[in-house]
């Protein structure tokens, strides 16, 4: 559809991986009836100004999916498909009464609606990336973040398919807490990288709620993302480094803690070892809340 046209939107307003409103991770959600330009998605994705906004095409044969930071266009993004499979559900998009295709720039996605004691909750499994274990870190990693060597645990760089690599580095939880990155430095290092993100993370073995984490990328718009599903999937490869070192068993499920520091806590669960799991693929899921949903037109 070319921008001149005029088309009714729904809008909803997602939190992610959380059971409470004003918790977790923002998203918003677009239902067109027909693409739009790639041109005016961007600038409602800036306009709405939320860590990621996806915008959704049902049509007779799929129901197609991008995802847009404010300030670029990305082929996925954890938390976003959790709140599009959230809203395909209550728009009536799904497929069975227990799943729902999202064809995505990454292929297709299929999402899953699902209930504990926790109460309801989406999921879909992911690729696992390729991992690197790094003998150190970058000395203008270490400016961008303001800590010197003796901080760093460990260092591993992940490599998803079609896409920039991610650095996570392992560090003390007060560490953790205490990072106060310079962003334009931290800009800089990822451009000459090619970093879709940094990933700081504390790590308890034993401990149900092991993990700990804060997500850092001012390339993509977003200087920390309150609680981001990618990393943790980006984690669940460094645990098999971990608890060789540890000589600790591997855990069934990671619960990885988020966005601690912004007052959004959330948790993010991700299943290691599924019957039903493809091969090198981890089932990532969390709750959703629509927070509200309106109607709107574009010209």
């Amino acid at each position: 559809m070319s921008s001149s046209c005029h088309s009714e939107l729904q809008v909803f307003h997602c939190n992610v991986f959380c059971a409470q409103p004003y918790r977790g991770n923002q998203a918003t959600v677009v239902c067109c009836p027909e693409p739009l330009h790639e041109l005016t998605m961007q600038l409602l994705a800036r306009e709405f100004n939320t860590p990621e906004t996806m915008f959704m095409v049902m049509s007779e044969e799929q129901v197609s999916l991008r995802y847009f930071t404010p300030l670029k266009e990305v082929n996925s993004c954890a938390h976003g498909t959790l709140a599009a499979a959230s809203v395909a559900f209550t728009c009536g998009y799904n497929q069975t009464p227990t799943w729902v295709e999202l064809t995505t720039n990454n292929g297709l996605i299929r999402c899953y609606q699902e209930e504990d004691e926790q109460g309801p909750y989406y999921a879909f499994f992911a690729q696992q990336p390729q991992c690197e274990v790094l003998t150190d870190c970058a000395q203008d990693v270490l400016d961008s973040l303001r800590v010197n060597s003796q901080a760093i645990r460990g260092a591993y760089l992940t490599h998803f398919a079609g896409a920039a690599s991610r650095l996570l580095l392992h560090l003390d939880e007060a560490q953790l807490l205490q990072l106060s990155p310079d962003w334009q430095k931290l800009h800089e290092v990822q451009q000459q990288q090619n970093l879709t993100a940094l990933f700081a993370f504390s790590w308890q073995p034993n401990h149900k709620q092991h993990l700990k984490g804060r997500m850092f990328s001012p390339l993509m718009g977003i200087n920390e993302d309150p609680v981001n599903g990618n990393s943790v999937i980006a984690f669940s490869c460094v645990l098999t480094h971990l608890c060789q070192s540890h000589g600790q068993s591997m855990p069934e499920e990671i619960h990885a803690q988020q966005g601690f520091n912004f007052d959004r806590d959330g948790t993010v669960r991700v299943a290691l070892s599924t019957p039903e799991a493809p091969h090198n693929s981890v089932r990532l899921a969390g709750q959703v809340i629509q927070l509200y949903h309106f109607t709107m037109d574009v010209k």
